[in-house]
């Protein structure tokens, strides 16, 4: 009769025991991202430069009549000649031609580019930890709640058959 009871015993504990499960080891997962962002910049500026006023002079001797005679040009023996900024006199001097040219301040209009460029790094690290959880519905647990009653019950009746207590 003992020996009943012990395979008895034996079985309930093993019915215990079989229904653990193992545990689940949570993973890890890292990840590092690395940016790097170029801003380039172009900023147009107009701008106006101004240049200095120049001149020339020549003197050369004379292959033309006095006082430029005959050439439609001439005007009381000076030849003029005036091209936007820039102006030409040409006049007879003992024997000699005498050449200047006066270029007054020039303007010029520029369109200045400026550029600028800017770095910017960026680093992201995500670090993710997975931890899985064993979902039990709700009605497997009232089942599993209701056997383990049961069993005890069956367990408590077979002692009483066999006179244990």
């Amino acid at each position: 009769m003992k020996g009943k009871l012990f395979v008895l015993i034996i079985i309930l504990v093993g019915f215990c025991v079989g229904s653990c499960s193992k545990r689940i080891a949570p993973t890890e997962n890292s990840v590092l991202r690395d940016t790097l962002t170029i801003t380039q910049t172009v900023i147009e500026r107009d701008t106006v430069f101004f240049l200095p006023q120049s001149s020339v002079s020549y003197n050369m001797p004379s292959v033309v009549p006095p006082n430029f005679v005959g050439l439609k040009d001439a005007k009381k023996g000076i030849i003029e000649k005036q091209d936007g900024q820039a102006n030409l006199k040409m006049t007879y001097f003992n024997k000699n031609v005498q050449i200047d040219c006066i270029c007054d301040t020039a303007r010029l209009k520029a369109k200045l580019y400026d550029t600028f460029l800017k770095e910017n790094r960026k680093t992201v690290s995500e670090k993710t930890i997975i931890k899985k959880v064993k979902y039990t519905p709700r009605i497997v647990k009232i089942l599993a709640w209701l056997g383990g009653i049961f069993c005890l019950l069956i367990g408590f009746k077979m002692l009483r058959i066999f006179k244990v207590v």
